[in-house]
């Protein structure tokens, strides 16, 4: 049986969801409400958006998959796959990955949108930063300095600088 993350590596290449088309298309119109001047709207409507669908997709795992995860991994770690798919398919989990999925495969187009468009403002860089920080690099990114390791810490530093945020905001993305 496939893991979660050759489902979704397979899903990103051979799909993308009408959501996403939806999403996308939407973009302008919330960039213009964004700012009066314009000036990186779209990247801050693309930031939130990406936000909102990353938010979505978690509380259906924190609510139908995350609960399980331990007695999952016990189970495949003892008794076997076999018993752990069981396990599995009698809370959903496989479901319930699928419905986060949809939410997913949309944020994960407009990353790559959202980076590969220049920010023209420290408001722009800012939230490139902030989406690199809370979504793509992961966890041992985000916290106090203090908690991190040094070279992370370093390079989240150089970020915030080349961002024009203050040591707090990005400590606390």
């Amino acid at each position: 049986m496939s893991t979660p993350l050759n489902r979704r590596a397979a899903l990103r290449l051979f799909a993308r969801s009408t959501a996403q088309a939806s999403a996308i298309a939407a973009l302008p119109i919330v960039a213009a409400a964004a700012s009066p001047t314009g000036d990186d709207a779209e990247l801050l409507a693309m930031e939130a958006e990406i936000m909102r669908l990353r938010g979505l997709a978690k509380a259906i795992c924190a609510e139908k998959v995350d609960p399980f995860e331990d007695e999952f991994i016990a189970l495949m770690k003892g008794d076997g796959s076999e018993a752990a798919w069981a396990f599995a398919r009698s809370y959903g989990r496989d479901a319930a990955i699928d419905e986060a999925e949809t939410f997913h495969l949309p944020a994960d187009g407009l990353c790559e949108r959202l980076m590969a468009t220049p920010a023209l403002t420290q408001a722009g860089r800012a939230a490139k930063v902030r989406v690199l920080l809370a979504d793509i690099l992961g966890d041992e990114w985000r916290g106090p300095d203090s908690e991190l390791d040094w070279d992370i810490a370093q390079a989240r530093t150089v970020l915030g600088e080349f961002a024009g945020m203050s040591a707090e905001e990005i400590a606390n993305v």
